[in-house]
C-alpha cells in the first residue's frame, strides 16, 4: 500500500514539474497545485488485487437443524454467520481471492465435511465464522480460537483476525485462545474460528442485527487476513 501511495505521489510531482516547472518560483496557488494532483492522482490505476491466487474457505457455523446461538430476541448464530461470511466473501473477491463457502443457504453440513472441502478446493485458508453464546448473558467480546495441536501458523492467522475484527468492531478483546475443535484439526491448512460477539448478551445481540455492525464485522476479517498474509 506505501509503495503505491509513493508511486502515486511521484508521478502526480513528475507531472507537476512538466506542466508548471519547477515549484519553486513559481506563482502556483496551493489550491491550483491540489487540483493538479487530485487530476492527476485520479488517472493513476490503483485497483490493487493483493489477494490474487489466493485461496480462502469461509465456513459459516451451523446451519439447517442446527441454529448455534440463540440471542434474547430469536436471533440466530447460524444467520449472523452466513450473512457476515457472504459479506466477507464479498470483499475478499474485489481483492482478488477466490473464495468459496461451506454453504450459501440453511442448510446442515457436516464438521468433517466443513474441514475436508478445505482441502478438496485447495484453500490457503479456513476460517469458520460463529457468534458466541454463554450462560451468563453478561459475557461479551471477541473471541479468536486456534488449535496448538497443529502448524504455529494457525497462532498467527488467529492473532491477525482478531486484531482485525477489534478494531473494526471496537468490541471487548477477549484474546487468541487455544481449543482443538475438530474443524481446526482436520484441516490441512491455516485455519481459525472467529467469535465475532455474544448473542446470549443483549446488546451484541442487536449490534449483530444491525447491517453496519456486520460489515465492520466482514471488513475486520479481511483486514486480518490482509495482515497475516502481509498485504
Amino acid at each position: 500500500m506505501k509503495i503505491i501511495k509513493l508511486s502515486v505521489s511521484l508521478l502526480v510531482f513528475i507531472m507537476l514539474f512538466s506542466v508548471t516547472g519547477p515549484i519553486v518560483g513559481n506563482n502556483v496557488s496551493a489550491q491550483e497545485l491540489e487540483e493538479i494532483s487530485s487530476t492527476y492522482a485520479s488517472t493513476v490505476d490503483t485497483n490493487e488485487k493483493p489477494l490474487e491466487g489466493v485461496t480462502i474457505l469461509l465456513d459459516p457455523g451451523h446451519g439447517g437443524w442446527d441454529a448455534g446461538a440463540v440471542g434474547p430476541t430469536g436471533l440466530t448464530e447460524k444467520e449472523v454467520a452466513l450473512d457476515v461470511s457472504l459479506l466477507t466473501e464479498d470483499k475478499l473477491e474485489s481483492l482478488g481471492a477466490d473464495v468459496h463457502l461451506t454453504r450459501y443457504s440453511d442448510v446442515d453440513v457436516s464438521l468433517y465435511r466443513r474441514a475436508a472441502m478445505a482441502n478438496e478446493v485447495g484453500a490457503d485458508l479456513f476460517i469458520s465464522v460463529h457468534a458466541n453464546g454463554a450462560i451468563n448473558t453478561a459475557a461479551q467480546g471477541t473471541e479468536t480460537y486456534y488449535s496448538s495441536f497443529r502448524n504455529p501458523n494457525d497462532y498467527y492467522l488467529a492473532e491477525s483476525l482478531q486484531e482485525g475484527m477489534v478494531n473494526n468492531m471496537g468490541r471487548p478483546d477477549r484474546g487468541v485462545l487455544n481449543q482443538d475443535f475438530l474443524v481446526l484439526r482436520a484441516s490441512n491448512v491455516p485455519s481459525a474460528v472467529v467469535e465475532l460477539a455474544f448473542l446470549s448478551n443483549y446488546e451484541e445481540e442487536q449490534l449483530l442485527r444491525d447491517d453496519d455492525f456486520k460489515d465492520k464485522a466482514a471488513q475486520g476479517i479481511t483486514e486480518g487476513i490482509l495482515n497475516y498474509l502481509g498485504e
